[in-house]
């Protein structure tokens, strides 16, 4: 009989093994293997149907950050994002990844990056680990760079994607390394994740905020404007100071943004990918709790966008706008009543009229927007998944969820997508479905 500690080592070895087959195998598949493609004849490849155009670069040079040997940002039009640095994830979020983006079996595949050997190194991966026929995978032998230059393509980007930093951009602006102007104490860092995982490490110069003094029981809704005023004077904020907010959770994070940008903060940032992302990079972290110094005037009156955040009479409003959606992001066992989600909430089902969005498998994930590094899953790829439910950037939206924490997430990519009419019901299912007279439905949607 094998106890659980031997199986355990018996799988270490077992991944060992495979890692060690794998990269073997990649020393069989040179250059030469692979069919080349200039970039005249991707520009008539991509017409077709079954082929994918793959950009191996990090999902934010892909965004629109010009890194490392870069010189335009963003990337080819119609192009679908997979680093190369995912081939090491394992599980069904890398294989539902993989299907969603197109990559499978069957299709005719050109990968495009930042260099040639990452350009071979998933070229590999493809034809050894995902049984991708080597006819049908293609690779353009030279940079993006030199893809972007060329003039035979549409480069895309994030709107906003100044919004959505990286690593690097924060360690430069620590080290007033930044080409913008924002040397000295007119920037703040703040780590919204658990004291406990603060105090363990933090990214240097950040500040703790804890988000439950930003929310009000019983409904977790945001607390009122004086409130708001005093946490962040306290918290050293003013309207024009620079905020930059990272945690364990992205939904942590863009609960804190889109109440500061609803106070009025003018210029808000948050980390992609959270502090994983910083600690992969290998940059230095801090043990030291750090405590921010106050200030004695925010700058202007609070809210400066009180649209951000409505009210449960502002939603039945959109409900009934000619161009209104009502947005739930949830899980689909939430939407469809099966579950509440939550052992504090009750009543079961939807608010009648609303649109599903999307969400994760439970109240605490957001599979469905993000990537299997938990940065932000491609704009196009959320565009497209809304546009399934009649959800555009012309539409008057209001987000929601259970209490206020996913919505703020989408709304946040909304943000960065550049749609305009966007808003969270800050109340959400918890204090809709309170008021019984509050119309409501459950089972299938359409």
């Amino acid at each position: 009989m094998i106890i659980k500690s031997e199986k355990k080592i018996i799988a270490k070895v077992f991944s060992q093994l495979l890692k060690i087959k794998f990269k073997k195998k990649i020393k069989s598949f040179n250059k030469e293997k692979f069919q080349e493609i200039s970039a005249t004849k991707i520009v008539n490849k991509i017409k077709q149907p079954d082929c994918i155009l793959i950009d191996v670069r990090c999902p934010n040079a892909f965004n629109g950050w010009i890194l490392g040997k870069d010189s335009v940002g963003g990337h080819i039009c119609g192009a679908v994002n997979f680093p190369l640095a995912w081939i090491d994830f394992k599980g069904t979020q890398l294989k539902k990844t993989l299907k969603r983006k197109g990559i499978t079996p069957g299709k005719q595949l050109i990968v495009y990056g930042e260099n040639e050997q990452e350009i071979l190194k998933f070229a590999n991966y493809l034809c050894l680990m995902q049984k991708i026929p080597l006819n049908d995978v293609f690779i353009y032998p030279f940079a993006y760079s030199t893809l972007s230059r060329s003039g035979l393509f549409l480069i895309e980007r994030l709107k906003n994607y100044e919004n959505l930093v990286h690593p690097v951009w924060i360690n430069d602006l620590i080290h007033n390394k930044n080409p913008e102007t924002y040397q000295g104490n007119k920037y703040r860092i703040l780590d919204v994740s658990k004291l406990r995982k603060y105090k363990k490490g933090h990214i240097p110069g950040a500040t703790h905020l804890d988000i439950e003094k930003l929310e009000t029981k019983p409904l977790w809704n945001i607390v009122p404007k004086d409130e708001l005023n005093r946490l962040f004077l306290t918290q050293g904020i003013t309207k024009d100071t620079l905020v930059i907010i990272y945690g364990e959770n992205s939904m942590a994070a863009t609960r804190v943004a889109l109440i500061l940008m609803y106070a009025g903060v003018e210029d808000v940032r948050i980390l992609n990918g959270g502090f994983t992302a910083w600690e992969q990079c290998g940059f230095r972290t801090q043990k030291t709790i750090l405590k921010p110094r106050p200030v004695s005037d925010f700058g202007t009156l609070i809210p400066v966008n009180p649209n951000y955040v409505i009210n449960t009479e502002k939603t039945k409003k959109i409900l009934t706008h000619i161009n209104g959606k009502l947005v739930s992001i949830r899980s689909l066992k939430e939407q469809t009543g099966k579950t509440s989600g939550y052992r504090y909430i009750k009543p079961k089902g939807r608010i009648k009229g609303d649109v599903w969005g999307y969400g994760g498998s439970n109240p605490y994930s957001m599979q469905d927007f993000r990537n299997p590094d938990q940065t932000m899953r491609a704009f196009g790829e959320i565009k497209k998944m809304w546009q399934t439910q009649r959800i555009t950037s012309d539409n008057l939206i209001a987000f929601y969820c259970g209490t206020g924490w996913r919505a703020s997430e989408a709304f946040f990519y909304a943000y960065l997508m550049g749609f305009k009419h966007i808003s969270v019901y800050d109340g959400g299912w918890f204090e809709w479905s309170r008021d019984k007279k509050n119309p409501i439905e459950s089972g299938e949607i359409n």
